[in-house]
């Protein structure tokens, strides 16, 4: 049983030639032979049509002879026969052959073609007669035998021919088949041996393309597939790497303080402060799981989204009412100022996480005595809400602007390990902006400070406008 693609293309090809030539050659075969045999049926007949003229106009020994002349030679014979059908010419060697010649005579009058066998013999031969008329009254036949041995031989020298060019042609063809199966096979080989190679986890194995086929799009997904593997693969490695590095530091400060506690020596105040210090890095540790937990659903598509109206001025009170205490003991202060007055279709727990995110983000990346500026507005020319989030702290250059939605990427990583950053809020951020089919850029410039700029559709899911306003 063939496996191999190759053999089955080559086998299917090969299959496919031999019908198409069998029944290319059989039908050729009997055009060729059966236009030969007519010709030649065609040519005796007017032969012997010529002959019964010239014995119609000239019936004399002379004629008679170079009738006989004419048709002298191997498997050739001429009989001229009397209205009581017997010879003018006798030729008694021949006499089992005239015997069958006559019996067909009598069967009808006029041109007569007879298919028939040498007596004596296997050979076919054709016979045709005609009739003439020596005088007014009298009326006698020429009959002209023609042995067919010689036509057969013919034929059966077509056939070999046409065997012999169908064998080449198959040689022929099955090489162009078995070099094009190889041009053909050899790239979903090469598939083949390179999803085998990723499927080890050798994910730098990239198939060789070329061409603009079916099968040169399958390896250009395939080598994409790769990629985006060892992209994930790297990737992956960095985030638990980062993970590790992240858990390791509250929890070394967890380990540490804990055992200063046992510390039987401490002092009240001492104690208190270890106590806060523990507090905090939990707090933060908490914040990472969450973060991860929520980054881990969004990953999926499964985190979950309860949409309603709501005020966005509310909410946006609401965060910073809630952050005000970490604002002032970092010196900073917050304001805000809104100018919609309509509710919006969104989930309150992921605006206010929104929310909480770029403030915090601020707060951290702010000095002393700084100020960070929440601010609402809408954009009635394509019905849409804008929020900024605006601080003037240290600021970004470009190429920390392109960095700054990497997972753990920290512009200045010591101030936000220190204010417990896990350098995965504004990832979160930007994903849960375009769940809410929102927009979010942002500008910053060194020593001026950084801007976040959001934009929400003021429509329902269902394609209604947001509510009106509430007094």
């Amino acid at each position: 049983m063939i496996r191999g693609i190759t053999g089955k293309w080559l086998l299917s090809v090969l299959v496919t030639m031999t019908i198409g030539l069998l029944l290319l050659g059989t039908a050729s075969y009997q055009v060729v032979t059966g236009h030969f045999a007519s010709f030649v049926g065609k040519n005796l007949e007017d032969r012997t049509r010529i002959y019964a003229s010239l014995l119609s106009e000239d019936f004399s020994p002379k004629t008679l002879e170079y009738i006989r002349r004419m048709e002298q030679g191997s498997g050739r014979w001429v009989f001229v026969f009397q209205p009581s059908g017997e010879l003018y010419n006798d030729k008694p060697k021949e006499k089992a052959l005239i015997q069958a010649v006559q019996d067909r005579l009598r069967q009808r009058d006029g041109v007569q073609r007879h298919r028939m066998t040498v007596p004596g013999s296997r050979r076919s031969a054709l016979m045709v007669a005609s009739p003439f008329t020596p005088s007014e009254k009298a009326r006698g036949t020429v009959a002209v035998v023609l042995e067919m041995t010689w036509l057969s031989s013919i034929f059966h020298s077509l056939e070999s021919l046409m065997l012999l060019a169908g064998v080449g042609a198959l040689l022929i063809g099955g090489g162009i088949a078995l070099l094009l199966s190889h041009q053909t096979v050899r790239p979903i080989l090469d598939i083949r041996n390179a999803a085998v190679r990723l499927a080890h986890g050798d994910y730098q194995t990239r198939v060789s393309v070329r061409g603009n086929d079916e099968l040169t799009s399958l390896g250009k997904s395939m080598n994409e597939l790769a990629q985006s593997l060892d992209s994930y693969r790297s990737s992956r490695r960095t985030f638990l790497s980062e993970v590790s590095h992240e858990l390791r530091t509250p929890l070394s400060y967890l380990k540490g303080y804990t055992a200063l506690l046992d510390e039987r020596d401490l002092s009240k105040e001492k104690s208190k402060r270890l106590t806060q210090v523990i507090r905090e890095q939990t707090d933060r540790l908490e914040r990472l799981v969450e973060d991860l937990v929520t980054l881990s659903r969004l990953d999926e598509g499964k985190l979950e989204v309860d949409k309603a109206y709501i005020l966005p001025a509310e909410r946006v009170e609401k965060v910073i009412q809630e952050l005000e205490p970490h604002a002032e003991k970092n010196g900073v202060q917050l304001r805000w100022s809104s100018q919609v007055d309509q509710t919006l279709w969104f989930d309150p727990v992921r605006f206010d996480q929104i929310l909480l995110n770029l403030l915090d983000n601020a707060i951290r990346h702010s000095e002393a005595g700084g100020q960070v500026h929440v601010s609402l507005s809408t954009l009635p020319e394509t019905d849409r809400m804008r929020m900024e989030v605006q601080d003037h702290g240290m600021g970004m250059d470009t190429e920390e602007l392109e960095r700054i939605w990497d997972r753990f990427y920290r512009v200045e990583k010591s101030r936000s390990r220190e204010h417990g950053g896990s350098g995965l809020g504004l990832s979160i951020v930007r994903r849960l902006v375009h769940l809410h089919q929102g927009t979010i850029e942002v500008r910053s410039r060194p020593g001026e400070g950084t801007v976040f700029l959001m934009e929400f559709p003021m429509w329902t899911s269902g394609g209604e406008r947001g509510g009106d306003s509430i007094e």
